[in-house]
């Protein structure tokens, strides 16, 4: 259960990382340029949102159950990697060895031929 929890807010954070990336490339910038307006653009609001979320799981940490408490700890470093080591780091860095290849099988549009 943990595992798609996990999978689930770290896409989160990314889908929306990447739909910023998008509209600045369709907006006529490079794939480098919108890589790295998207990051800055989006950077603070995911980083206060993975900063609450890890408040909040963080939280589930004084429970009775063992259990609970276990959850909790992975829970918390789960959100705390991907909002500043994973988005911040590996996304950007996929997203730039990839290039024109982000947006396969079909190509984001005109401006992308050239």
């Amino acid at each position: 259960i943990c595992f798609s929890m996990v999978v689930g807010i770290c896409l989160d954070y990314d889908i929306f990382l990447t739909t910023r990336i998008t509209e600045f490339r369709q907006a006529g910038a490079s794939p480098q340029e919108a890589i790295r307006r998207g990051v800055c653009s989006t950077g603070g609001i995911i980083s206060a949102a993975g900063v609450i979320m890890a408040i909040a799981f963080a939280g589930l940490m004084f429970a009775s159950m063992v259990m609970v408490n276990g959850l909790s700890f992975y829970m918390v470093f789960a959100v705390l990697y991907d909002t500043f080591i994973a988005r911040c780091l590996f996304t950007p860095a996929a997203m730039s060895l990839l290039g024109r290849l982000n947006w396969f099988p079909s190509p984001l549009g005109k401006r992308d031929l050239r």
